[in-house]
């Protein structure tokens, strides 16, 4: 499960908006009935509106109704 979450978490990165850092995150996020919910992160010039990519991944967990984590893999670009 860990080589999926990882391709995923990899997938994700690349969609990253990190215009600033120049570094981009993605997060993937196994819920405990295996399901997988992917992030990336989102950068602002108002450093208080940016998400990491694992806030996106679990807010995308959330909206799908699940509440609990089994794992959770953070890749970066650097």
């Amino acid at each position: 499960m860990i080589d999926i979450m990882l391709k995923k978490a990899i997938e994700a990165r690349e969609n990253a908006y990190a215009p600033y850092s120049k570094y981009r995150v993605g997060a993937c996020v196994l819920a405990d009935d295996d399901s997988l919910f992917v992030g990336c992160n989102m950068e602002n010039a108002s450093y208080g509106l940016t998400f990491c990519a694992e806030v996106c991944a679990l807010g995308a967990m959330i909206v799908a109704g699940k509440r609990k984590i089994k794992a959770l893999l953070i890749t970066g670009s650097g």
